[in-house]
């Protein structure tokens, strides 16, 4: 049963993808509700009006266009040069809800390599969901190597601790190469115990 509701969520999702751009908080509400209801558990967080934060130095980001993606959007990031730690250049955004100990989530995002750093065909990067103050710990820490063509991804994990709203928050730390690496819509789900 729950293998064929990630199946047809990932179909509904790769469809809302290459879908429309919401014009109206109307419309915005019915995208909104139609992810909601292709996903498994209940959204953690807005998937259609979520900001980006970033911070680290030598890292540049801005929006550009993306036919391809719901938004008609992607934040592009240019990381300059690599850094001593992943997380000295990252890109993030809050949950709105929190996470009990024993509680499975479940990140879908789109992502792809625009230049990987010299030698490689992928972008080096590391995926952490987690507190967003001390002691940092994480629901996901994960490796991931987008390539140059957009695809979803699907990561699943359980959290070993609680959560409270307001403490969580998914990032990108892309600091261990000099790459340029675009990101479209990101949806974050709790599937419950």
């Amino acid at each position: 049963m729950l293998k064929n509701a990630i199946a047809s969520s990932v179909i509904v999702l790769g469809l809302l993808a290459f879908g429309p751009v919401p014009s109206s908080a109307q419309d915005a509400d019915a995208v909104r509700q139609a992810i909601e209801n292709a996903l498994p558990g209940k959204l953690i967080h807005d998937p259609v009006n979520y900001k980006w934060n970033s911070n680290g130095s030598d890292m540049k980001t801005k929006v550009i266009d993306a036919a391809e993606l719901t938004s008609g959007q992607a934040l592009q990031v240019r990381v300059k040069k690599k850094k001593k730690n992943a997380w000295d250049n990252v890109i993030s955004l809050e949950m709105d809800d929190g996470v009990k100990s024993g509680e499975q989530i479940e990140i879908h995002y789109w992502a792809r390599t625009k230049k990987a750093a010299s030698g490689s065909d992928a972008a080096d990067i590391s995926l952490f969901v987690g507190r967003n103050k001390e002691p940092y710990d994480s629901i996901i820490v994960e490796q991931i190597s987008p390539s140059k063509e957009w695809k979803m991804k699907t990561i699943r994990a359980r959290a070993n601790t609680d959560f409270n709203s307001g403490e969580l928050k998914a990032e990108f730390q892309l600091a261990r190469a000099a790459q340029t690496v675009e990101f479209g819509p990101i949806y974050i789900s709790n599937l419950g115990q």
